[in-house]
Formats: C-alpha cells, structure tokens, sequence
C-alpha cells in the first residue's frame, strides 16, 4: 500500500472515565518514533472540547482527527489498523465486539471486565492500567501484520464461540425458562 497510514483509533464517549488525555499521550509518544501514522477519534460527550484542544496542544492537528458522530461505526472501524481503549474502568465493552466484528485488533488497558473479553497476546493486547511505555511498545508491536492476523483470527474465534447471537438468545432462554 502507498502512502498507507498506521491509523491508531477509538470509539468512545468522550467522558473523564476513557482517558482519551492517556490516549493522546502514548500516540504523541508513538508518533514522534513513527510519523506515518494517524490517529482518529470517534465520539462525542462533556470533554469533546477538551480532546480538541489537546490535540491542539501537542500538535496533532495534522495527525489526529475528531469525529463527533458516525452512522455507520463498522465501516469506521474498518478504517484502522489498531483500535485503542484507554478506559479507567469499563463496564461490557460492546465497542471490543465491534472492533473484533469489523477485524481489527484490540490494544486496551487491563481493567475492569476487559479480561474477560481480551486475553492478552491470544485476541488482543492487554496493559497494566497507565502504564504508558507498555502500552506504545504494544503499540509498535501491533505494527507487524502476521501478529495483527494472529489476534484478528483469535478475535472471530472468540466472537464464535463466546458471543454468537443464536448461542446467546439460547442462554437467555435457558435462564427465562427456569421461572
């Protein structure tokens, strides 16, 4: 590909809780050592103005981009080459089955339920929480594309087998069927 770009992206709220000022951050970081990359945010919320004006701050303009709203978040999605979680804490990520549905790997910080979803190396990269360096060297690590269809492979597996709608409204019958 000719002037491809490693695009570095997230879906989120832009809520203190997803730490997009850590994402900013570590793609600052990871982009001073690779400048053809890109990162893109998707969302909209209390700290939109906020994200504008970091991204005005370190210098990003050129590189990275806000998007407040899409209708269409797979055909984004399918867009990255990296999707990027900095959450504090997260409840259910539906935006990992997003992610894994529109096969893109995952890099994320190792909190709340997130594990349970993302197992480190197998379906996605997993970061002790705030640990920037880590989470930039997984960041160049998920350069390398055999590792990037390692983890996209992983990932159907896991939609598969773990989060297969028929497979799920069966369990839900299961459970209804009990009272």
């Amino acid at each position: 590909k000719i002037n491809h770009f490693f695009t570095i992206g997230t879906v989120a709220r832009l809520v203190n809780q997803k730490r997009i000022d850590l994402l900013l951050n570590i793609y600052k970081k990871f982009a001073k050592k690779y400048s053809n990359s890109k990162l893109i945010i998707i969302g909209n919320g209390p700290n939109f103005y906020f994200v504008k004006d970091l991204i005005n701050k370190y210098n990003l303009n050129k590189k990275g981009k806000i998007i407040k709203k899409s209708n269409n978040v797979i055909k984004e999605l399918k867009k990255f080459d990296v999707f990027a979680l900095t959450s504090e804490f997260e409840g259910f990520g539906l935006v990992f089955l997003e992610a894994m549905f529109a096969k893109v790997p995952i890099i994320a910080f190792r909190v709340s339920a997130i594990p349970e979803v993302i197992k480190n190396g197998y379906n996605g990269l997993t970061i002790k929480f705030g640990d920037e360096k880590n989470y930039v060297e997984g960041l160049f690590k998920l350069k390398n594309q055999n590792l990037r269809n390692k983890l996209i492979k992983n990932s159907s597996k896991t939609l598969k087998k773990k989060f297969d709608i028929k497979l799920f409204s069966q369990k839900i019958d299961e459970v209804y069927s009990k009272y």
